[in-house]
């Protein structure tokens, strides 16, 4: 009896099928037309190492010649842009950072040109030119410029001026409110500290029900990204869900709105969320895993701390952000007076 797949009659039926692989291979790697770039961001707690992921792709028409390469320290650098009318002179010396940048021949033989990833000496790192909408209600309240910092630009000024990823948050907002922006643009600027949560946002502007599904459903489809968290969404789903509904009820009670129950309903949500996410962590650990009660508590301080600082953090931006974005979302007619 002659095996599959051996010298003879079966031999074809191998070839083809190796032909036919070779042949899916090429497809998936030749240059296609698409607008779909995609940013991704990992945080420490979702990796088996404790390491933080943040990359995007880049699926924007036929695909652009890609150089990687170091930018070594340059006093006062001067930052322009062959996109827009960016013009910004440092008055420092620039940081030594990793970049990789469209090849000098798509810009007019500039070297400088969409510095899209990377990371500097201090280790912040930059994923920018990931490219969004919005719709006309905003479009007229805050409009693009064509003067303003674009994709360009970002990750060069960001990571050759920023020892922090504050910084460069910072740096980028001030840039941004000098002479605007020049597109609509996401950015993940990132440090061995920094990591920001906004769930408590949406519970401010739309009120406890839609604001707390709108945080749960939201959080709830980052874990179907993964496998391994789609059995746990439904969690997430409630742990996320109380943040935006807390913060709702106690921001939109009585109908009255203020900074101060603002700044109570964000923090009874995101100390809620961080109860809810330590027993979650003690009940899997302990009971589901069988890990030892010592370690699982020392495992729980850290968690803790971290989280505490999430939400000290997440309840400053999350107000800021309410008290800056309501007007604009009444004035496009999403919210009501």
């Amino acid at each position: 009896m002659r095996a599959p797949f051996s010298n003879g009659g079966g031999s074809w039926l191998k070839r083809a099928a190796c032909g036919l692989a070779v042949g899916a291979a090429l497809l998936t790697t030749a240059p296609l037309n698409a607008l779909a770039c995609t940013q991704v961001w990992v945080p420490n707690q979702y990796t088996a190492n404790g390491d933080r992921y943040v990359g995007r792709s880049e699926d924007y028409a036929s695909r652009h010649v890609k150089i990687f390469g170091i930018q070594e320290p340059q006093k006062n650098t001067h930052y322009t842009s062959d996109e827009s009318g960016f013009d910004w002179t440092s008055d420092k010396t620039s940081y030594r950072y990793t970049y990789v940048r469209d090849h000098p021949s798509d810009w007019s033989d500039r070297h400088d040109a969409y510095s899209e990833a990377g990371i500097n000496e201090h280790g912040v790192s930059c994923s920018a030119t990931l490219t969004t909408n919005y719709n006309e209600g905003i479009k007229a309240v805050d409009p693009s410029t064509e003067t303003g910092i674009g994709e360009y630009s970002y990750a060069g000024v960001i990571l050759g001026e920023s020892k922090t990823a504050r910084e460069g948050v910072e740096l980028l907002g001030r840039l941004i409110d000098e002479q605007g922006a020049n597109g609509r643009d996401q950015i993940t600027i990132s440090d061995t500290n920094e990591t920001w949560l906004f769930c408590a946002l949406s519970g401010l502007l739309f009120g406890p029900l839609t604001g707390g599904l709108a945080s749960g459903f939201g959080s709830m489809l980052f874990d179907f990204t993964n496998p391994l968290y789609i059995a746990e969404s439904w969690i997430t789903f409630i742990t996320k869900f109380f943040i935006g509904f807390l913060a709702g009820l106690i921001a939109h009670r009585s109908g009255n709105i203020s900074l101060g129950r603002d700044v109570l309903g964000a923090s009874v949500g995101s100390v809620t969320y961080v109860a809810l996410y330590l027993l979650k962590s003690f009940i899997m650990k302990f009971y589901i895993e069988g890990q030892a009660l010592g370690a699982v508590q020392t495992q729980l301080v850290t968690k803790g701390v971290t989280s505490l600082i999430n939400a000290v953090l997440a309840v400053v931006v999350s107000v800021l952000l309410a008290k800056a974005v309501r007007p604009a979302l009444r004035k496009a007619g999403i919210l009501s007076e």
